[in-house]
């Protein structure tokens, strides 16, 4: 075995994201995940209904969650979302345009949805997620509320919750793990979907020359 295959291998083994946190097993984010600070938890019944918000203490909020190069490059309030964990101004719906962020979160999450290997979780939010009311569900369930603007009156979504990233949980009973960002079906399916389309890339470029 070359030197190269080796390091492959090693790679593969220390970038597995389902290695438990409290493990002292060395860990890389192998490609196609990032590590954010996640501040709140969204639980969705098996139904697609909202069921609770929780927040995430400071020794659980760095997790591992699904990526893009566009996403991590993004810049502003109008770059391309996660495909799963995201600010929460990333999930307000602006009724003066046709593509704001909500839009390209719903449509990039619908077509992960329609892999063969996306599992039934990943449908259920997004059937709760077409329904639009994340932020009023959060809002009035967290004792406090959210503080998404600074000034009420002008909307700006410069608050101190404007940039908490949310993730969710989902009540399916057949996996007994709910939270999306853990389950190995859910990172299992992002890493198939991203090679899909990195593959479909490469594939467009060689028939264009470009």
């Amino acid at each position: 075995m070359g030197w190269m295959q080796k390091l492959c291998d090693v790679y593969d083994v220390v970038s597995r994201v389902d290695i438990p946190d409290d493990s002292n097993h060395p860990q890389l984010v192998r490609i196609g995940f990032t590590k954010k600070k996640i501040s709140y938890v969204v639980t969705i019944t098996a139904n697609g209904e909202f069921s609770s918000v929780s927040t995430l203490g400071k020794d659980d909020y760095e997790c591992i969650v699904p990526t893009t190069t566009e996403a991590d490059g993004r810049t502003g309030s109008n770059g391309e979302p996660y495909p799963l964990a995201d600010n929460l101004k990333y999930f307000v719906e602006k009724a003066d345009t046709h593509d704001a962020p909500l839009d390209r979160y719903l449509k990039n999450l619908a077509d992960w949805c329609s892999q063969p290997e996306a599992p039934e979780c990943l449908r259920i939010l997004l059937t709760y997620l077409s329904k639009r009311t994340l932020l009023d569900d959060m809002h009035s369930n967290l004792p406090k509320g959210l503080k998404l603007h600074k000034n009420e009156s002008e909307q700006e979504f410069d608050g101190q919750d404007a940039k908490a990233m949310v993730c969710f949980s989902v009540e399916d009973y057949a996996s007994p793990e709910m939270r999306l960002w853990k389950r190995k079906d859910v990172q299992d399916s992002w890493s198939a979907y991203l090679a899909r389309k990195q593959v479909g890339t490469v594939a467009l470029c060689y028939a264009t020359g470009e």
